[in-house]
Formats: C-alpha cells, structure tokens, sequence
C-alpha cells in the first residue's frame, strides 16, 4: 500500500513539473511569436511615413500588416485564458486595428470588445491603453448608423480621456467624431464645442496637421450652413480654398450656400467642379445637384439626378436604413405635392419616415410616431412630418374626407412631440432657442386645422388642441428650464451634481464677460477655450441628470393645464386672453371660470404700424411734446380687446398671453371710443405661457420684519460715473419693512449675499437693455472706483445662473428691465426673463425708461396696497390710478408714457377682499353700546 503510495505521488509530481514546465514554454513562446508579430506591425506603421510611400510602398505595408494579423489570431486562439491576459489584450486590440484597416468591421468590432472584456481582468493596467477600442468600437457603430450604441462608446474613450492632462493618442479624432454625433442630432451648439476642442489638439508635428485642421473647419463651416449663417460658412470655405486640399468637399459646400441662397445655377456650377469618384459622399451630391436643378425649374434633369442618388444609395448601403435615402425620398415628395400628385407625395414621405427614424415601421400612410428615443436625424424627420401634414390637409382639400383631415393634425402632433422630445435631451438655452425657431415656422398651420376641426364636428377637444398648440410655441424654452428644475429636485438627483452643474455655469459666464474685454488675441483665444472646455463638461452632466430613471420619467409629465385645470383657477371676475397673430388675422383665445373660445379678427397693415406708432409715443419723455399715442391706442383696442368684451361681462381682471411685438406693449394704455384707459377698468397682468400660469399664494402680505429687501445704490449723484442720479429712489425703498441698501451699500455682492434670503426685492437703480446681444443687458449698482464695470453691474447671463427660488415678487423699478430682443415664439429676451428663469415667480417690472418721480409714486401706493392684502396684479392698478387721480403729480405727468412702465408678470392669485377691521371694530362698538342702554334700561325698570 505504501509503494503504491508513493508510486501515485511522484507520478503525480512529476505530471505537475511536465504542465508548469509546458505551460511557461508555452508562455515564452507566446512571447516571442507576439514579437515577431508586432515587428511586422510597425514595420507596416513606418511605411506610411515614409516620403516615398507609392504603391509599391503600399503593397509592403499591406503584406506585413496581413502577416501581423495571421499571427495575432493565431496567438488569439492558442494562449489560453489567464495564462498571459496582457498579452492577449494586445493582440486582440492590434488585430482589431489591422482588421479596421483591412474594412472588415464586423471582425473588428468583435476583436475591440474582446480588449474591452480585458479592463476588469487587468486592473493595474493604465485605463489609456482601453481609449482606441473604446474609439474605434464607436466608430464602427457609427458607421452602421447605430448612433445610439457609437454615442455609449465615445463617452466611455471620453472619459478616459478625462483622467488625463495630456491628449491621449486620436482624441482629437475622438472630439471631432462627437461633434459629427451632436451635429446630426441637431445640437449644433455642443457640436461647435466639439470641432473647435479637436481642432486645439492637433500638434503641427502630426503627418496630417494640415488634412486635420482643414476638415476640422470644414465642419464649424457646416454648423454655420445649419444655422443659416451663409456668410459665415462661406468665408470659412474660401479661405481654406487655397491650400488645395479637400477641394471635392469645399466646392460641394459652397454650392449648398448657395443652393440655400436659392442662386441656383451658381451652386451647379460649384457642384460640377466636385469628383468623388466612388466615394459615398455622390449620394448628398446628386440629391443636391435635384435640388438645384429643380430651382431651376428643370425636372427632367432633377428627375435624374434624385434616380441618380437613389441608386447609388442602393448600390453602398443596400437596404440599410440611412437619412440619404430619406432625403431623397422627401424630396421626391416635395416634386410630386408641385404637380399636384398629392398621394403619391404622401407615400413618399411615408417611406421618408422609416429612413429618419428606423424605429417606425407602419406603411400606412396615415401612421406616424406617437412616441420617440434615440432620434439623431431630428430635424429631417421633423421637416418630413410636418411636409407629410401639410400634404394630408390638401388631401382633404380635394376629398372632403375629415379622416384626411385627422390624419394631417395627428402628423403635426407627432411632429411637436419630437421637437419636445429633443428639447428636453439639450442642456442648454441656446440650443433649445433654435429648436423654437423651427417650430415657429409650423405651428400656425396646425392651430388653423384644429380650428376647422372643431368647426366641423363642435368637439371642444379640438379647440383645446388649437390652444396647446398655442401655447407651446409661447416661451417654451422657459418654460421647459423652469419645470426641469422643479423635477430635479423631485427626482432626489444629489446636490453634489446640481453644485457641479451651478459652479460650471457660473464659470462660463464670468469668461464670457472677461471675454467681452480683452483684445489681446491670444489671451481670448485661451479664454474661448476654458469656455468650450466648461461647456463640454456642463452637457456630460446634464446626460448624468437625463440618465436618472426617476427625472427621465418625470420628464414625460411637463405639460400645459388643461382647460380644465385653468377654468378651476380663475375667479368669476377674471378672463384671460391669449394672443396669436397670424397672417392677416389676430387670433385670440379667451378663457374665463365658465367660458372657452375664440375670436378671429382681421388686421391690415396699420395694426403693425399703429403698434410701432404706440411703442414710440410711449418711450418718448420729452415734456415738450405732447402725447401722440391717443390714436394708435384707441385703434389697438379695437382689434384687441372690442372683439372679446361680449364674453366679459362680469370682468374686473384680465390676464394677458402676449405674443411677438404686442410684448411691448402694456394693454393698461389701449382706449375704448370714450378715451377711457383699460386701465380703468381692469386690472392687468401678464405671463410668458399658461404653463407658467400657477396658483399664487392667497394670504395678504403680513407687516413684519425682514420682510423686504431694497437697493437704490443712485440717490445721489456719484463723481466720476455715467450714471445720472436717482433722488426719487430713495422714497421708493425708504418705507419697505425689512433691510435696505443705499448708495455705497448697495452693491452687486450684497444683492447676491442677500437677495434670496427675503420674500420682497425691490431693485431702484439703473438697468439697460442690449437688444443685439440679450445677455449683455445688466442692472446697475454702486460703482466703486476701484472696481471694474463686472463688478457693479449684474449681467442678465448672471441672473441666468442664480437661484432666486425664495423670492416671492421682485420689483424691478429700474428702466428697461422688461425690455430686450424679441424671439419669436419665445417672447422677449429680457432682464425679467432671466429672473423668471433664475426661479422668481412674480415679477413687476419696468418696459422703458421713465420718470423717476412718477416710478417712486407708484412703487410707494403699490407696497401700501400689497400690505393691505391685495393682488398684485390689483394693487399695481390701484397704485397707477391714485397716480392719474393725485394733486401732487402734475398733468404733464400723467399721460401713459409716464406710469404705463411696470407691469406685472407673475402667478395668478384669485382675488379676496381684504378683511376690513374697521368694520369689525364699528361692529363691536356698536354692540357693546346696545348692551350698554339695554342693562341701563333693565336697571331703570327695576329700580321703578
């Protein structure tokens, strides 16, 4: 038994040493094949740099790269796992690069996600080794057009690429591959972001610096081609034209500017210059040479040219789903609606649809998208939808079938849902501004079929419908931010994230205006570059927010109030009317606690000129000439307010929608036929959109410290500054019960320190608009001598990126703060709109310059009444009207261009009459003295 034993040990020792022995063997010649491999490898590498790379050249490079490769998989497939898992990292990745060379995606792919699995089994491997796959797997998605999948793989290469102070190796191929992702999903801002960042890695010591920067530009030129800034993109074009490099793809360009410019037999003569021999880049060319040649009214020659691209598109892509096709498709659409062919345009667009967005596959025509992810070719698919609604409707036209009719309102719903759809994914302002901007061109069709709708079968769902419509082309990128910020907090995302988000804000803000100062070339070109950097890092966090489960499902629940919801609201004194002009019409919807509808009323060209004519009259404060804005006035309330006052019969309040150029206007001054004053009548206030349209508090402003805060920094005149004194400011913020700031005190870092700390601010200063560039408008402070004009002055760019959520009402009594550039569809781009943003939700703010006497007088008999316990949209009318009704103003001062400057926006907060403790006090008096004479009558009886 012993013998056997032992027998069995040493047989098994000895098998032991025989595997170790093999397996290091096995080990060392992995190795050395691994060398020899890698040998060829660079070997193939250093040909491509040589000065003398021909194509004999080339066919060396290729025979050592296939050697490299044969021996990679060899080595693959032999070394077994755990035995050399570095070595097995390498070649997998090497042999996905020479397989990328040799356009075999597939196989590539699988050998970078097999480098890939590697991460976690090599955890002291430095984590720049997994960028290229990461890289390139995202590549090669992109390339099947899995934009999702290529979008989840250049994140993860871009955040490596964030452990580092250095450029890792391709980023800028990294940086600029993002920025072709942003661009085609439409966020065209981010993806400048992105071109520009690619462009400051390249080294001058790279082979192809040149090539690089060159196509680099060519894309920034892109954007500028989207974005419709032709001149732009055309001088970025020419002035990288000489270097003689990519001229196929600068031609091509500069025929699209002028394809869009609609010179047409320019942009052909550009296109006829470009030769891409077999490359995919013919498919865009021929569908743009369609285009131009349709311009020129010549079909038959566009007909070949769209058949043109249409097989070429077959013959690369065969039946892979790409927005080429799609392009074409929508183009031969749009050429069979021209000859009346209308069905066969609908089918069209229909096949259009399945190329823009894959996850649609209904072949009838009257199905579209109800719901939406993942959608990068955004705006083609939008522009598809809407050509698609447009077709149905004249359908209808010619059938008088109403399911035409449907079918083309359910179109455009799909279409507005993918502009919110995409909305929400863009993590800034701007961005969402040139979404607005495209769905302004759209919207009013769809009110008008909504209306026709609900003509033909009275369903007021219909009329409900034109008015959602409405009101998501009124400041719905406003609105948007405000609600988002409402659902972060529900979404319990971490302070952590939201300080991160503030504090990059906050920093691009303060470049920028350090931007707006410097001159030295180089030093802005180093602060541009902070700028882009701080932007890149502020959308990696709004993707961190968009990816919270909880926020994401949140999100879906943004929506306007109902009818419904608004009617509950309102108090049977108060109607609210939203405005919306359209083409030779005034449009306006009126909702009151038991009412609904509309009223069309014709405008000619003098509405617009009577608009410009009160605007003028109001803004004018010179003494010497006299008030010209009677007519204009008394001809506005004829379009505006005389069509509705059927329906308002028991109306004390209005509340007021505005939209485009009536933003100006205060609806207070508008005179019916006797030259009485709306504001005799009603009590006004304002709001961007119903959706920002809230309950407001009902309880009366209590008398009680801390309540206010007050800033008037120009009580006296201050040597040295621009600035004019403000003595009647003084009177303004003197009685308010709380903590005031005056003159030296008022500073821009005591507002900050202090302003959300109290329910009431009241801002008696200078502010100024920039009609050019909105984020430029600021409100003023005191002005220090030493300090630099950034440190008095408090930019609206600023405000953006303040939380002001505790604030109950601001009171900007300073000039011009409700003034600013108008944006279609958004309203104006003022200094009121970046508070509301910055969360205050009540607002009386001031539309032009006025009169300092006049602005104290009202502000003093507004805080008298608001601490009665009125409205404020009540207690601003009372205030204007002790105004017009006081002996101390004189008449001069009276006429509307000296009280007609605030307004209120804000909350809407049924009215309550205030409780009146004199009556109580009489009440009880009274009592008391009847129980007095009742206990002496009593007495006097008995004593008899």
């Amino acid at each position: 038994m012993h013998v056997k034993f032992r027998f069995l040990f040493f047989s098994l020792l000895g098998l032991t040493i025989y595997f170790c022995f093999s397996q290091n063997n096995a080990a060392f010649f992995a190795k050395d094949r691994y060398a020899i491999a890698d040998h060829f490898y660079s070997e193939a590498g250093k040909l491509s740099a040589a000065a003398d790379f021909d194509d004999a050249a080339v066919a060396r490079q290729e025979n050592l790269n296939n050697k490299a490769l044969v021996i990679f998989k060899q080595l693959i497939s032999a070394t077994p796992a755990g035995i050399n898992d570095s070595l097995l990292f390498q070649c997998n990745l090497k042999a996905g690069l020479l397989l990328h060379y040799f356009d075999s995606l597939p196989q590539a792919r699988l050998y970078y996600l097999q480098a890939i699995s590697f991460r976690d089994k090599l955890p002291a491997l430095p984590d720049s080794f997994f960028f290229k796959p990461y890289l390139f797997t995202g590549s090669i998605f992109y390339s099947s057009n899995q934009f999702d999948s290529a979008l989840i793989f250049y994140k993860k290469a871009e955040e490596v690429a964030s452990h580092y102070n250095h450029p890792l190796q391709e980023a800028e191929r990294l940086y600029n591959q993002m920025g072709v992702m942003y661009y085609e999903a439409g966020n065209y801002r981010l993806a400048n972001d992105y071109f520009k960042k690619a462009i400051s890695l390249l080294s001058p010591a790279n082979s192809s610096y040149q090539n690089l920067l060159i196509n680099y530009k060519m894309n920034i030129a892109s954007i500028m081609i989207k974005l419709e800034e032709y001149g732009k993109a055309d001088t970025v074009f020419k002035t990288i034209l000489p270097f003689q490099e990519h001229l196929n793809e600068i031609n091509h360009n500069l025929g699209i500017i002028q394809l869009r410019t609609e010179n047409y037999a320019q942009a052909l003569t550009n296109f006829k210059k470009v030769n891409y021999n077999n490359s995919p880049k013919n498919i865009e060319l021929y569908y743009n040479m369609a285009e131009a040649f349709s311009g020129l009214q010549q079909k038959d020659s566009s007909a070949f040219y769209i058949t043109k691209a249409i097989a070429e598109n077959k013959r690369i892509n065969g039946d892979k789903k790409n927005s080429s096709l799609g392009l074409a498709l929508k183009f031969m659409g749009d050429e069979k609606e021209k000859n009346n062919e209308t069905l066969a345009a609908i089918n069209y667009y229909q096949q259009a649809l399945y190329q823009f967005y894959p996850g649609f596959k209904n072949a009838d025509y009257y199905a579209v998208p109800l719901k939406y992810s993942g959608v990068f070719s955004y705006i083609n698919l939008f522009h598809t939808l809407v050509a698609k609604a447009d077709a149905l409707n004249n359908l209808y036209k010619t059938s008088g079938n109403k399911k035409d009719l449907e079918a083309s309102l359910n179109a455009y719903r799909s279409a507005f849902e993918l502009a919110d759809y995409v909305a929400k994914t863009y993590d800034s302002d701007e961005a969402r501004l040139f979404l607005n901007r495209i769905k302004y061109a759209e919207h009013d069709k769809a009110i008008n079929i909504s209306l026709t709708l609900y003509e033909l079968t009275g369903k007021k769902d219909y009329l409900e419908e034109a008015y959602l419509f409405d009101q998501r082309n009124k400041a719905s990128s406003l609105t948007l931010a405000l609600q988002q910020n409402s659902i972060k907090k529900k979404a319990g995302i971490l302070e952590v994230v939201f300080l991160q988000q503030s504090s990059l804000q906050s920093a691009i803000t303060r470049l920028s205006i350090k931007a707006n100062r410097i001159t030295d070339s180089a030093l802005l070109a180093g602060i541009n570059n902070e700028i882009r950097d701080n932007e890149i890092k502020l959308a990696g966090i709004q993707e961190q927010i968009n990816s919270n489960p909880l926020y994401a499902s949140l999100q879906s629940s943004i929506q306007i109030p109902s009818i419904e919801k608004l009617q509950q609201m309102l108090d049977d004194k108060t109607t609210l009317l939203s405005y919306h002009p359209a083409e030779n019409e005034m449009l306006i919807f009126c909702i009151s606690k038991h009412r609904f509808y509309y009223v069309r009323q014709p405008v000619d060209s003098n509405f617009a000129k009577n608009i410009r004519a009160l605007i003028n009259s109001l803004h004018n404060m010179n003494q010497a000439e006299r008030y010209a804005g009677l007519k204009p006035a008394s001809q506005l309330y004829q379009s505006l307010i005389k069509p509705v006052l059927s329906g308002m019969e028991n109306t004390t309040r209005l509340i007021i929608i505005p939209a485009d150029e009536l933003n100006y206007i205060p609806f207070e001054v508008l005179q019916d036929e006797h030259q009485k004053y709306l504001l005799q009548s009603y009590a006004v206030q304002y709001q961007f959109s119903t959706a920002l349209l809230q309950p407001g508090e009902i309880k009366a402003v209590l008398n009680h410290d801390n309540l206010s805060l007050g800033f008037a920094p120009f009580t006296e005149k201050i040597s040295g500054s621009n600035f004019t004194s403000l003595p009647y400011s003084k009177e303004e913020v003197a009685k308010l019960n709380g903590k005031v700031f005056y003159d030296k005190e008022a500073t821009k870092q005591h507002f900050i320190e202090y302003a959300n700390k109290y329910p009431i601010v009241q801002l008696a200063t200078h502010a100024a608009a920039n009609d050019a560039l909105p984020l430029k408008s600021f409100i003023a402070f005191y002005p220090q001598q030493k300090d630099s004009v950034d440190e008095y002055t408090l930019y609206a760019q600023e405000i953006y990126n303040l939380r002001l959520d505790s604030i109950h009402l601001i009171i900007l009594s300073a000039c011009e703060t409700g003034s600013g550039q108008l944006i279609k569809g958004e309203g104006l781009m003022s200094i009121t709109r970046a508070f509301a943003y910055a969360g205050c939700p009540n607002i009386i703010t001031s539309l032009w310059k006025a009169a300092d006497k006049t602005t104290a007088f009202i502000t003093q008999r507004l805080h008298f009444y608001l601490d009665k316990g009125f409205t404020k949209d009540r207690a601003l009318q009372l205030a204007k009207s002790d105004l017009l009704n006081s002996n101390e103003i004189p008449p001069s001062l009276k006429t509307p261009n000296y009280w007609a400057q605030l307004i209120f926006i804000g909350n809407y907060q049924p009215e309550t009459k205030p409780f009146c403790w004199w009556w109580l006090i009489t009440g009880l008096v009274i009592m008391l003295i009847g129980l007095l004479i009742y206990k002496k009558k009593s007495r006097n009886k008995a004593g008899r």
